[in-house]
């Protein structure tokens, strides 16, 4: 009996260690996080007013993320999710200014899906090169906003960069006795007021995470675990798939492969303008030009950091909900962030010129979106094992033969 006690404790440790081993990507820099906070001068680090901000601001990363998501499953590269996000903020705000918040949250999404449409005629139906029509999307959408605010609030204003004021409120909610929810006692601030290393952060990150959330944003994160099941558990999430990876075996075996690519496609509209909508209806309660300040951008990048899938584009997006966040409450401390992915290429090691150009225009707008942080995005095209420019490095560390792709993250803050 001993024995098996202890053969089990010994199981559960190794469990222990796994686990550890497969998530310490994501353990590690929250724990590097909790550990600068113990410092006085930045205990703001892990309050719940940061951890609040990085949700707020996390999710119209995510939301982006997720519409590109969908159309790179179908084979569709949509690097206009900035210009449907364009168009998610007018029509949100036209739709929340006309006839109330909700009303607002679905136009959004009908704007963006309408230019997802355009983008999909243009590379599905006609072959159009797909950076160049995310490229004319973004242009157009900038141009058909303006025109649209000027012709709708002729009446109101004269501005053709903003919107009046979107009146009314979405409603928020708190969990009851854990975040004061209902006016009951609030037991995660009571934890965080007492300042108890690591309980009192962890105690802050709940609390900010559970309190004065938005019903929108609600909505919004409850998205995340639907497109995992729609794509990974449904007949249908399988045909999409299979037309991103295979469309001669998936039309072979019956499926409309134009069909598929074009609800991806609109789909990723979707997400993209309710993200726009988000921004509107959350943030600023108007629209005003620029408003997305290169947030389109940053969802394809959260998409690449999370490897296509939809919990990790929430965890990519959710770093750069906090590095924004920070910008915001720490006005005197920079952070550095440098993410390193690796991605699967051809045998040679070299990528396409699409690949390199779409990397390119991600890296350049990311490091120009934070003004006062250093982000850097860098993405190497390489397969370990058969490419020449690792192939030292493969020998010395890896063994003989194709490693699958990995994934670094390294984030420290210059203080």
């Amino acid at each position: 009996m001993l024995q098996t006690n202890k053969l089990k404790m010994h199981q559960r440790l190794i469990e222990m260690i796994n686990l550890l081993k497969n998530r310490y990507l994501i353990i590690l820099p929250i724990v590097f996080v909790i550990l600068i906070a113990q410092i006085e001068k930045y205990e703001q680090l892990t309050t719940s007013g940061t951890f609040g901000a990085a949700i707020r601001l996390a999710i119209p990363i995510c939301l982006a993320g997720l519409g590109g998501m969908f159309s790179e499953r179908t084979g569709v590269v949509n690097i206009g999710l900035e210009g449907m996000m364009i168009m998610g903020t007018w029509f949100g705000a036209w739709g929340a200014y006309s006839f109330g918040p909700w009303y607002g949250v679905l136009a959004g999404i009908i704007g963006g899906a309408l230019f997802g449409l355009i983008h999909a005629i243009a590379t599905v139906s006609f072959q159009v090169d797909h950076i160049v029509s995310g490229v004319a999307i973004n242009i157009l959408a900038a141009g058909v906003a303006r025109f649209l605010n000027v012709v709708a609030y002729s009446d109101v204003q004269n501005s053709a960069t903003q919107s009046p004021r979107v009146d009314g409120d979405v409603g928020d909610f708190a969990l009851p006795y854990l975040s004061g929810g209902f006016e009951t006692p609030n037991l995660f601030l009571k934890l965080q007021e007492y300042g108890i290393p690591f309980i009192s952060d962890f105690a802050g990150l709940f609390l900010g995470a559970t309190s004065k959330i938005s019903y929108i944003s609600l909505f919004t994160l409850s998205l995340i675990p639907v497109a995992a099941w729609v794509l990974w558990s449904t007949s249908f999430g399988l045909q999409m798939r299979s037309v991103g990876e295979l469309p001669t075996g998936s039309e072979s075996l019956g499926v409309n492969v134009y069909l598929m690519k074009y609800i991806g496609v609109v789909i990723s509209g979707g997400f993209a303008g309710l993200a726009g909508a988000y921004l509107v209806l959350e943030s600023s309660g108007i629209y005003r030009e620029g408003q997305t300040a290169g947030r389109g951008f940053i969802g394809l990048a959260s998409m690449i950091f999370g490897n296509y899938r939809p919990f990790g584009i929430f965890m990519g997006s959710g770093l750069f909900g906090f590095a924004d966040a920070l910008q915001k409450i720490l006005k005197k401390t920079k952070a550095v962030l440098l993410l390193s992915r690796l991605c699967d290429c051809s045998t040679d090691g070299s990528a396409s010129f699409h690949h390199q150009l779409y990397c390119c225009i991600v890296h350049y707008l990311i490091f120009c979106h934070f003004s006062h942080f250093i982000v850097y995005i860098h993405i190497i095209p390489v397969r370990f094992g058969r490419s020449l420019l690792f192939k030292r490095v493969r020998s010395q560390i890896f063994n003989a033969g194709s490693v699958r792709p990995k994934m670094f993250l390294v984030c420290g803050f210059k203080i």
